[in-house]
């Protein structure tokens, strides 16, 4: 190889050996030649440093002493390619040095030849890639956690002259650069593809390399250009020197470090979002090292404990932890980083209590999860304060109860409902049969008192199953707006020839006028209920029992307290006794269904259930007040009304029909015994009556004798139809006639498709058969 000088300069012959030797002696690889029979007979101090063995007692030696055993038939694989002539580049093997300790090289071996072109022997030139290879590795590793790749590059190798001018230049640093030797040899360095464009790196490169040609050398990091855009290499200038001490050869040296740095600004980064997210985040995040010395300490682990992170980060974690169980939580811990477990939280519980900086205890869900970094645990545990939880838990079971209770009331409710309505239609039947059989009667007959008692009986059991409709809230109201006073005083009437003798019975009501909006009906039960209740409480002894009303203001607050009512004027009733009282455990329970004090056949439990229904139904509340042998006060709010307020509501009730004449009338019902009984009654009461068992029959009979009545009365359940179905059928026969429905219960859903399809009118089955009798009437005389 010649030094071709700049400038036109003179030429000066590099000595071969020299440039050689610099070479073979500064190679960071080992450099070997052998024979064909695999002899070694060269051998370089850095196959010295690689392989453990001098130069003395190497050469002459088998290469074979180099290889594990196993790797034996890959050099005589190799050697019979030399001996063809080919170049064997960077083969990836195993190696054996000295100490017997196994080594991962890469080969590059290549035929040598003598004078005469003939093959003579091979040299090999051995990279130690143990370690880079142990850094990809690890690099994989990591890759797993940080998602960069890098991968490991063989150095880069220039050799220059003197005068910084390209000599030679290694495979590695061609195909980073994707240039041709021949484009470069005698150029600057700093000249180059590698550098061009990059003024900065230029001027550093040129006074780098006259630095070296002065005998210094030196390391930095360098920008240069590769096939692949702009590359970071770690670069080192070495000089070369003669025997005389004098520079003529620079060695650059360089390592592709691009890979690395990009991996490194991109762990900065996501250790940045890390951290972000880490103060960002609304749970405590506390770390810890396997000391128990705290390293991470977010922004909701100082709101918390109220520490700041300056001031509790490397204390000890037992700083947030009350002193009586530190020691078993941070066992646990430690515990858990040894038997590797993955448990939800430390302690059965799922809890564990914290202590802020001001010593108060609070209770926390703490996470933990640990991972082992260079030998060592590291801990973070995530904690939620859970104080709020807890005072959210105990209202939430307080709801959870009250649910419960409206749950069953609803359920029974449901329950008592449907068996009377069903009861309802029998109590119907057996009150009317006795009507008619006291109609039959003469005025002594013996029968008559066995009648009346048959009478009273089923009127009692009308009245239960009355109590048992409001119950479920399936009667339908009649609201009105009224006065209570009258009301109250027909009350005190009634009871006056009810309650015995040794009751005193009091009334203090007030003087000016107290209006609501109440169903006068279900007042009247709801304060009979209390009244008898009352005299209960007495168990027979004598006793004072005080119904009273008043015209109260409640504030917004009082409102809420007394039952969610809204504040403003409302109608206080109070009942009032003097008897054995109630203790605490019946107050809970005196709202709830059956349940009752009374011995078996003194009640059925319903009464005090009714009562809250219907005043609940009002939009009301009920109170209760009492104490063991101190005798018990029911306090009942109503929003009050003014005087006027739905006014014209209540029918006047002043019209009296006159009596049937011959009316004709079709009564359609399933159950038997109400047909014979209700058809009797209006033959009696003057219409000319037609029952029918089916609907399919009584439409028959209408459709073959369209004008053969006048109106058609019909139940509203029944197997066959429902009495829309009839009317529906009835309207396509005769358009005009009218219709009356009869239910047990009347909703919405049963209104709007009576109002849709123009049914004249709906009726409980509870009403008086003198009530169905005034209706027809009615919608007869007005058609």
């Amino acid at each position: 190889m010649q030094d071709e000088g700049a400038g036109g300069g003179s030429e000066t012959p590099i000595p071969q050996a020299i440039l050689l030797a610099a070479i073979v002696d500064s190679s960071f690889d080992a450099i070997v030649s052998k024979t064909l029979d695999g002899i070694i007979t060269s051998w370089n101090p850095a196959a010295e440093r690689i392989f453990g063995y001098s130069a003395r007692e190497a050469i002459g030696q088998s290469i074979a002493m180099l290889l594990p055993a196993e790797r034996l038939p890959e050099e005589d694989a190799i050697l019979a390619r030399l001996r063809r002539g080919e170049r064997i580049e960077n083969l990836e093997t195993v190696r054996v040095r000295k100490d017997g300790r196994h080594i991962e090289v890469a080969v590059t071996s290549s035929p040598v030849r003598d004078e005469s072109g003939r093959i003579v022997g091979a040299s090999k030139i051995v990279r130690d890639t143990t370690e880079r290879n142990a850094a990809a590795r690890a690099l994989a590793r990591s890759e797993e956690r940080f998602r960069a790749v890098f991968d490991a590059a063989f150095e880069l190798f220039w050799l220059l002259r003197a005068d910084g001018c390209v000599l030679d230049v290694n495979p590695a640093a061609i195909a980073l650069g994707g240039v041709q030797l021949q484009e470069l040899t005698g150029m600057p360095l700093w000249k180059t593809p590698w550098f061009a464009g990059l003024p900065e790196t230029q001027t550093r490169l040129e006074r780098e390399i006259g630095r070296a040609a002065a005998g210094e050398s030196s390391r930095f990091e360098l920008v240069v250009r590769s096939a692949g855009g702009l590359a970071t290499l770690d670069f080192a200038l070495s000089p070369i020197r003669d025997e005389n001490g004098r520079v003529v050869l620079i060695m650059p040296e360089g390592h592709d470090i691009t890979e690395r740095k990009r991996f490194a600004q991109a762990l900065h980064a996501s250790e940045s979002r890390l951290a972000g997210i880490i103060d960002s985040a609304m749970d405590a995040i506390i770390t810890v090292d396997d000391v128990g010395r705290i390293v991470v300490f977010n922004h909701a682990a100082a709101s918390m404990f109220g520490w700041t992170a300056q001031q509790i980060t490397g204390q000890p974690l037992d700083r947030l932890i009350p002193a009586r169980v530190a020691p078993g939580h941070l066992a646990a811990m430690t515990q858990f980083g040894e038997s590797g477990a993955t448990r939800r939280s430390m302690g059965r519980s799922g809890e564990i209590a914290g202590v802020r900086a001001d010593s108060t205890e609070f209770p926390v869900d703490a996470s933990i999860s640990h991972v082992e970094v260079d030998g060592h645990q590291l801990y973070t545990v995530i904690m939620r304060d859970l104080t709020t939880v807890r005072q959210e838990q105990t209202v939430r079971q307080g709801l959870e109860v009250q649910l419960r209770e409206a749950q069953k009331m609803e359920a029974i409710g449901t329950l008592a409902g449907g068996i009377a309505h069903d009861f309802n239609n029998i109590m119907g039947s057996i009150i009317g049969n006795v009507g008619l059989a006291k109609a039959d009667l003469k005025p002594d007959d013996t029968a008559r008192l066995s009648i009346d008692q048959i009478d009273r009986a089923a009127t009692r059991a009308r009245s239960l199953v009355r109590q048992i409709l409001v119950f479920s809230r399936r009667q339908p109201q009649q609201i009105h707006n009224q006065a209570l006073r009258p009301l109250i005083e027909e009350v005190i009437d009634l009871l006056r020839s009810t309650l015995p003798s040794v009751v005193r019975l009091e009334a203090r009501l007030a003087e000016q006028p107290v209006h609501a909006l109440v169903d006068s009906t279900q007042l009247h039960q709801v304060l009979v209920n209390l009244c008898t209740n009352a005299w209960h409480a007495m168990r027979g002894s004598t006793g004072r029992i005080e119904l009273g009303l008043e015209k109260i203001a409640l504030d917004s607050g009082e409102a809420v307290r007394i039952g969610d009512l809204a504040g403003g004027d409302h109608a206080h009733i109070w009942v009032s006794d003097d008897g054995c009282g109630m203790d605490e455990a019946t107050k809970a329970r005196i709202f709830d269904p059956f349940f009752t004090t009374k011995a078996v056949g003194e009640g059925t439990g319903l009464g005090l259930s009714v009562v809250h229904g219907i005043v609940s139904s009002h939009h009301g509340a009920i109170r209760v007040d009492s104490a063991t042998g101190k005798g018990s006060t029911f306090h009942l709010y109503l929003p009050a009304t003014s005087p006027d307020a739905g006014a014209g509501a209540k029918p006047d009730g002043s019209w009296h029909p006159a009596p049937a004449a011959g009316q004709r009338v079709i009564y359609i019902d399933d159950d038997e015994v109400m047909n014979l009984m209700v058809g009797r009654l209006l033959e009696r009461s003057g219409f000319r009556a037609t029952c029918f068992q089916t609907a399919r029959a009584a439409l028959a009979a209408i459709e073959d004798a369209p004008d053969a009545c006048d109106i058609v009365v019909t139940d509203f359940n029944m197997p066959e139809c429902t009495g829309i179905d009839v009317a529906i059928a009835l309207s396509a026969i005769r358009a005009d006639l009218p219709v009356i429905i009869s239910s047990g219960y009347i909703g919405d859903d049963l209104r709007a498709a009576a109002q849709r399809i123009g049914i004249r009118a709906l009726m409980a089955k509870e009403n008086t058969f003198e009530e169905l009798s005034q209706l027809i009437l009615r919608i007869l005389e007005r058609r």
